[in-house]
């Protein structure tokens, strides 16, 4: 795993961190699922992600009207309320070379594309450019990208009913962390808060919250995102090491790294030596 931002700090602080917090479950509407029109894409209609990433120059580039569709695995969930009206996908399911995010003017989509789905993705009508910082996907509107309409998003998106497990590339220091992985699921490995006990989400922040990781490897820092409409945002962040799972992408003005989490699950405490 990986991070940014270097800190130092003493290992007697670091030793001192002890305790744990347990989000709460909440049920996940069953959506049904037809598959059957995948079968009818022709191989030669299917382009890879590397050529859809490569379409990108400088600005908005939009695709070429000529029913041609590529392939992701959705990385990202709104069901905790952490991300909002965006799906992220990368090209594997373990060990991508590419993730970017899907900009989509629909709320609640966790259960319509949960992780580990596979989208196919038709590219007309579409476009991408840099926003924030992340390589996103949206709709072409006079040579403008706007969020993917709702009734865009049936046409040009389409979900195999099988999901996968994404195998998260793990990363245990900020210096690992660069470009090639914005848009990518990863875990931070072997770290810590240094704000442990204030909430995850500051109660006067009214957008997102950024709260400081110390990767225990070499006391590098990165930050973790957190919105104040996630769910858990009132939950004291932990004082115990973790390992810590979700997309690797840039803060709203592009100026540093950020993990965001799809929920609590993604947190996974460590047993003290």
């Amino acid at each position: 795993m990986k991070t940014i931002i270097k800190l130092t700090i003493s290992l007697l602080f670091i030793a001192s961190f002890t305790s744990c917090v347990d989000d709460k479950d909440f049920d996940t509407p069953q959506v049904s699922c037809d598959d059957s029109f995948i079968a009818s894409i022709p191989e030669d209609k299917i382009t890879s992600f590397e050529n859809v990433v490569n379409t990108y120059v400088d600005g908005f580039n939009s695709f070429a009207d000529d029913e041609v569709y590529f392939i992701g695995y959705v990385t990202s969930s709104d069901l905790k309320g952490n991300f909002y009206k965006e799906i992220y996908i990368q090209d594997k399911l373990e060990n991508p070379s590419y993730g970017l995010k899907l900009d989509i003017d629909i709320r609640g989509m966790y259960a319509k594309y949960p992780v580990g789905s596979k989208l196919y993705i038709l590219l007309n009508g579409l476009g991408i450019d840099k926003s924030h910082g992340k390589l996103t996907i949206g709709e072409n509107s006079n040579d403008t990208m706007i969020r993917i309409r709702e009734n865009i998003a049936k046409t040009n998106i389409f979900r195999s009913c099988t999901k996968e497990t994404i195998i998260a590339k793990e990363i245990n220091s900020s210096s690992n962390i660069n470009d090639d992985l914005i848009g990518q699921f990863v875990t931070f490995k072997d770290a810590q808060f240094i704000n442990f006990g204030l909430p995850f989400a500051d109660p006067n922040e009214q957008h997102s919250t950024f709260r400081d990781i110390m990767f225990c490897e070499d006391f590098s820092t990165t930050k973790l995102e957190i919105s104040s409409f996630a769910k858990f945002s009132d939950i004291p962040l932990t004082d115990k090491k973790f390992n810590i799972s979700g997309i690797l992408t840039r803060d709203y003005f592009d100026d540093y790294y950020v993990l965001k989490i799809n929920s609590m699950d993604d947190i996974e405490e460590l047993q003290e030596d």
